[in-house]
């Protein structure tokens, strides 16, 4: 199965960072339920991050990737037609 990509460049490295602080807060520096709740978010955020894809965005119809533009001057490259 393959997810779409709706995470664009600069959210994915907000995420990655966002979730590499959540992560070392958790572990070092909160106890209890707060230290869960810190490691599972600073989680999902780098697995959203690695994966360009997050539910919640889907599930909002929301999308922070560039759209793919086609350019209609330029023929698509078809590598299994000889030339």
């Amino acid at each position: 199965m393959k997810l779409p990509k709706n995470v664009g460049k600069t959210d994915r490295i907000a995420r990655i960072i966002i979730g590499i602080i959540l992560l070392g807060v958790g572990i070092f520096g909160l106890t209890g339920v707060w230290m869960y709740v810190a490691v599972v978010l600073g989680l999902l955020a780098i697995i959203t991050a690695v994966l360009n894809y997050c539910w919640l965005y889907q599930l909002l119809g929301f999308s922070t990737a560039k759209k793919e533009t086609i350019n209609p001057l330029v023929p698509p490259s078809n590598p299994t037609q000889p030339m």
